[in-house]
């Protein structure tokens, strides 16, 4: 099941001479929608400024380019404020000004990026709903004089909005040549009349400037016709609250598993050796519970199980799926063998030859994670297993 969306975008200059307006849709292929999702966005470049439409196009040009380059271990938000803190560097050395208006749609989530006067709505059986802030000056004389744009200062701060999507809404990106005229009543109405997509933005812009906005007017329309899949990443964290396994015991059964008892335990985690139905060996990791209401616990957790899904192959433990999970935990596969740490203790000194074939296997093992922007922070002996097997494991990404 993937997301599926209609869109449209429309815009026009009016009065003025440019349009310093621009507007970017980016469906990618669909690996690329699984994993980074489709990319809208909107700016409007400052008129006052050295060139207000080279801002506007180059600030979506660089987040088309460079968002589905990015890692895909970064979470939406961290992408783009990666890339817009160093496209405000280089706005601010040009002496260039834009507003920006983004989502992102992935699975079934939206992530809004936002800073400046364009407005972001979401529209939903006649109901509509603004879900981003003017970033302008309150008083009456000032209330279209920035005090956030990409380019004003030295650091950006940007408003980032992430929110579940529901079948049938639509999503609404406008600039304030469109929003400052209409008001929210007449975008409403007009949402609400116009089944179109096409008709409808064209319409918000026509009617901004037939109300006599002397600005440029753009308006980009989603609608959301099916939602798709929720990424791995945004589903192991929707799970961070669930309540923690209660203390097993040997012999014990949980969640279709048969506990045989505890392999390891610190102040950090809990690890029970567990059997599958077909009495296959795995280790399943949790928490203490004294760590149940500690800050960012769970979500350390579920993201080691999202790493090892990541960077799923021989150097790293199997990750068992777990469709059927009520409680914090993951599952990975237990591999006989020794760590080197426990090689080295009872057999001394390796055999040179061996201990060629075997110093190449980590250095693999960890370019393959800073590929994928991991860093393991704690290899060592006593986390590289070696397999009866043969294979050299990267363990303990905790």
């Amino acid at each position: 099941m993937t997301l599926q969306l209609q869109f449209a975008q429309f815009s026009a200059s009016g009065p003025r001479a440019e349009n310093q307006d621009a507007v970017r849709l980016v469906t990618p292929v669909p690996a690329l929608a699984a994993s980074k999702g489709y990319l809208f966005a909107l700016a409007d470049g400052v008129s006052q400024c050295a060139d207000g439409a080279l801002a506007a196009q180059s600030t979506l040009q660089a987040l088309a380019l460079d968002y589905y380059a990015t890692p895909e271990t970064w979470g939406v938000a961290q992408s783009l404020d990666r890339l817009l803190l160093a496209q405000n560097r280089w706005l601010l050395a040009n002496g260039l000004l834009t507003t920006l208006s983004a989502l992102v749609l992935r699975g079934r989530r939206f992530t809004l990026a936002h800073v400046g006067d364009c407005r972001a709505y979401r529209w939903q059986s006649g109901t509509l709903k603004r879900i981003s802030e003017d970033h302008v000056w309150e008083q009456a004389d000032m209330q279209h004089v920035l005090k956030r744009a990409l380019g004003l200062d030295q650091y950006v701060v940007m408003d980032y909005l992430d929110g579940e999507l529901c079948e049938g809404e639509r999503l609404l990106l406008v600039s304030d040549g469109v929003w400052a005229t209409l008001g929210d009543a007449s975008i409403r109405s007009i949402l609400g009349e116009q089944h179109d997509l096409d008709a409808a933005v064209k319409t918000l812009v026509s009617a901004a400037h037939l109300a006599g906005s002397q600005d440029n007017a753009s308006a980009l329309l989603i609608q959301v016709d099916m939602l798709g899949e929720d990424d791995l990443g945004d589903a192991l964290l929707q799970l961070q609250q669930w309540p923690l396994p209660p203390v097993l015991k040997a012999d014990q059964a949980f969640e279709g598993w048969k506990v045989g008892g505890i392999v390891a335990q610190s102040r950090q985690s809990i690890v029970y050796r567990v059997t599958d139905i077909n009495e296959q060996p795995w280790l399943l990791k949790t928490l203490p519970a004294s760590r149940h209401d500690e800050t960012g616990a769970g979500q350390g957790l579920l993201l080691e199980e999202w790493f090892l899904r990541r960077v799923a192959g021989r150097f790293f433990p199997e990750i068992h799926p777990l469709p059927d999970r009520q409680h914090l935990y993951y599952v990975m596969r237990e591999y006989r063998g020794h760590t080197l740490a426990e090689l080295f203790t009872g057999k001394g000194p390796l055999p040179l030859a061996q201990w060629q074939d075997l110093a190449t296997r980590p250095a693999r093992a960890t370019g393959l994670l800073h590929r994928r922007n991991i860093m393991h922070r704690d290899i060592k002996p006593e986390n590289l297993l070696l397999a009866d097997d043969g294979e050299l494991r990267l363990l303990d990404f905790g």
